[in-house]
């Protein structure tokens, strides 16, 4: 593990408890965008613009950029229970960007603020978890799993993803 980056065991869910939606899992998809049939290597959570985005633990920013596929664009290296682990943050605004590469953040900072740029079909923040900075895993279920578990809202909040599918209510 790289020894410059903290040992951390605390992981915080990256988005306010009941602002969001789950809209795309992780796995194989029919890409909204294209049609085709691809692995979605993160896990999309539609909320309102301008959501805060929070790191979902302490480490080093070694992304902090604005492309044209992706928008906004913030990877954090972690040292998780010994590991090397790398999340990353994707489709904010530029202007929702507020952190700088080689920046120290802590679990629960707020890095950045949920935007709809590069190839994005409504505000969402696209998470990523990457062990070791290798191939993606279920950022959703490793949330859980390190005691982060989600808290989804109760109903779609306004102006988030046209593609987003209410939660199923009960019928009081």
């Amino acid at each position: 593990a790289n020894t410059s980056i903290p040992e951390t065991a605390r992981i915080v869910f990256p988005l306010p408890e009941g602002t969001w939606v789950m809209t795309s899992p992780f796995g194989y998809r029919t890409d909204p965008m294209t049609g085709a049939r691809t692995l979605h290597e993160g896990t999309d959570y539609a909320a309102p613009d301008g959501t805060p985005i929070y790191a979902v633990a302490d480490g080093i920013v070694t992304v902090a950029e604005y492309t044209e596929a992706w928008g906004g664009h913030i990877v954090i290296d972690h040292t998780i229970d010994g590991q090397a682990v790398s999340t990353g943050y994707i489709h904010m605004w530029a202007s929702g960007i507020h952190v700088t590469v080689g920046e120290r953040v802590t679990a629960g900072q707020h890095i950045a603020d949920v935007g709809s740029s590069g190839r994005s079909t409504g505000p969402h923040l696209h998470l990523e978890v990457r062990p070791g900075g290798g191939d993606p895993i279920d950022a959703d279920t490793w949330l859980t799993e390190h005691g982060a578990p989600a808290r989804p809202a109760t109903t779609i909040p306004a102006r988030t993803a046209a593609d987003a599918r209410p939660p199923v209510r009960r019928a009081d």
